[in-house]
C-alpha cells in the first residue's frame, strides 16, 4: 500500500467549509459523549443531560437542539478565526479528556 492508494481531498470542497463542518461536528459529538463524573450522583453523563436535568426538559428535541447549537457556535468561531477556533476546540477536547474520562 502507498500513498496513492488513498483518496485525496475533493477538489470542489472548499477547506474553509470543511473545516468549520468537522469542527461542528466534532463539537456536537462532545456536547454527547458520556464523561465520567457528569451524571447524577458522580454516574456518567453527557453535557447535553446535564442541561437538560438543570432545565428540566425531556424529549429528543432538547440533545438535538443543543448538539445544534453547539455545532453551530463552534463552526461560527473557527469561521471567525480559523487558529484560534481549531485552538480552542482542541483545548476544550484536552480538557474534556483529562478531567472527566475515567482512570483506570
Amino acid at each position: 500500500m502507498n500513498a496513492d492508494d488513498f483518496p485525496t481531498p475533493a477538489a470542489d470542497v472548499a477547506e474553509r467549509h470543511s473545516v468549520r463542518l468537522l469542527a461542528g461536528a466534532v463539537g456536537a459529538v462532545l456536547a454527547n459523549v458520556e464523561f465520567a463524573t457528569l451524571g447524577p450522583n458522580g454516574t456518567a453523563g453527557s453535557v447535553v443531560g446535564v442541561e437538560q436535568r438543570a432545565l428540566g426538559v425531556d424529549g429528543l428535541w432538547f440533545p438535538v437542539a443543543a448538539s445544534l447549537l453547539v455545532a453551530g457556535v463552534v463552526a461560527l468561531d473557527v469561521r471567525r478565526d480559523l487558529t484560534g477556533g481549531l485552538r480552542r476546540v482542541l483545548l476544550a477536547l484536552g480538557f474534556l479528556a483529562v478531567r472527566l474520562l475515567p482512570v483506570g
